[in-house]
């Protein structure tokens, strides 16, 4: 099934039409595969981080948006299932 609402989307699609740009050029500027963002667009795929990241620096686009919610709780629960953060006793 496609997630063409998913927040990602939305936001993707909002700040295209707001800048008016071509989606050519969104994926030469971040540097992804001609066709990239018109799969991110119908939602058959998210970015990779990299992708993510990079649209957040040039649309403003947290990169977080792209976060299943089991992504985004492993994110969270990382640092108090560390073993770094065991051996301090924090």
């Amino acid at each position: 099934m496609e997630e063409t609402s998913s927040p990602g989307v939305a936001a993707l699609r909002a700040a295209l039409a707001a800048r008016r740009m071509p989606l050519a050029e969104l994926e030469r500027r971040i540097g992804v595969a001609y066709g990239t963002v018109s799969h991110w667009l119908a939602g058959r795929q998210r970015p990779s981080l990299h992708g993510a990241l990079q649209l957040q620096r040039l649309l403003g686009i947290d990169a977080s948006i792209w976060e299943t919610s089991e992504e985004a709780g492993r994110r969270v629960q990382a640092p108090i299932d560390s073993p770094a953060l065991a051996a301090t006793g924090s």
